[in-house]
This record gives C-alpha cells, sequence and structure tokens, in this order.
C-alpha cells in the first residue's frame, strides 16, 4: 500500500470495511495489473494454506496503479490443486487491430 495514496490506510478498522473498499474510496485506482506464476510457497505461506511440502502454488502478483503513482500490491498465494486460471472475454471487431501483411 502506497502511504502516499491512503495515509489513514492503517487506522481503519477492516472488520468493518474491506481493504479494497476502503482504497476504492479514498484512492480509486484506474489500473489493475495482473501476473500468475507457479511457485513453491515459503514455509509460512505453506503452513498458512495448510499444503503438503513440495505442492506449488499459483502466485498471483497484484499491482494498481492511478497514472504512473503505484497505489497497491499485492502477492496472493492458492494452492495449485484448489484453484484454476481462466478467462471469457468478448472482441469487438470494430475496434479490433487491423491485419498485418505476409501473416498467415
Amino acid at each position: 500500500m502506497n502511504p502516499a495514496a491512503a495515509p489513514d490506510y492503517l487506522r481503519q478498522d477492516f472488520s468493518r470495511v474491506t481493504p479494497n473498499e476502503y482504497l476504492m474510496r479514498v484512492a480509486p485506482a484506474p489500473h489493475v495489473e495482473h501476473v500468475v506464476q507457479a511457485a513453491m510457497p515459503p514455509e509460512r505461506v505453506r503452513a498458512a494454506l495448510a499444503m503438503r511440502k513440495g505442492e506449488p502454488c499459483l502466485l498471483l502478483h497484484r499491482r494498481t496503479a492511478l497514472g504512473p503513482r503505484t497505489v497497491s500490491r499485492a502477492w496472493l498465494w492458492h494452492p495449485g490443486d484448489r484453484y484454476r486460471l481462466g478467462a471469457a472475454f468478448d472482441v469487438d471487431p470494430l475496434h479490433a487491430p487491423a491485419p498485418r501483411e505476409n501473416q498467415p
């Protein structure tokens, strides 16, 4: 969490409002980046997630930004055997890039 974006962040009662709700109110960040990778969790993460030794995770790196300023960063660990990654989206043919020449 960038303290310049939400200086009162640590003084919030997050049993009443989620961190995301608070941030969306005081520092809305229209740009979100997600990067997912397979990774072996450190011991503290493995224990917290009740995982067996040698079990991989999906690690989601999340960054939110407002212009060039990072508002928040998070590293979210998900046991690989309990989660899957997927996407569904529509492509607007009117705004699709034109085909490049010499492309099969």
